[in-house]
């Protein structure tokens, strides 16, 4: 009987596997140097979809650590649909550029926190009676 997994279940797969062989949870997660917490953050994210980690999941594009930045891209398709061209086993300088490409695409896609939604316009201050 063969099992085959698809797409993101198997690197969410391979993470889990990985990460529970390493060390314990660090709960520094994208903050931390190390790759296992990376990993656990990663995974976290990919798991609730949570596209607040879209800049951290770029930062870890550039991780010296292959197991980061192949579950980086893989988060990063699944939650915006491309790879920019970045391929996580690509020599240095074609991840860089695919980097830079990434960083174009969130300046274009994901407005600073501090900004309303173009649909919204800010609350008016409330009046005194």
């Amino acid at each position: 009987m063969r099992l085959r997994l698809a797409g993101s279940g198997a690197m969410l797969l391979i993470a889990a596997m990985a990460a529970s062989c390493g060390p314990p949870l660090d709960t520094q997660g994208f903050d931390s140097p190390e790759p296992g917490a990376l990993l656990y953050a990663i995974a976290d994210t990919a798991r609730d979809r949570d596209r607040r980690h879209i800049p951290d999941l770029i930062t870890a594009l550039d991780s010296a650590d292959p197991a980061v930045r192949m579950l980086s891209i893989t988060t990063l398709h699944e939650l915006t649909g491309t790879t920019n061209g970045y391929r996580h086993f690509d020599p240095p300088e074609r991840r860089q550029a695919a980097i830079t490409r990434w960083r174009a695409w969130l300046a274009e896609n994901n407005p600073p926190a501090n900004t309303s939604p173009p649909d919204r316009a800010p609350s008016a201050p409330a009046s005194s009676p």
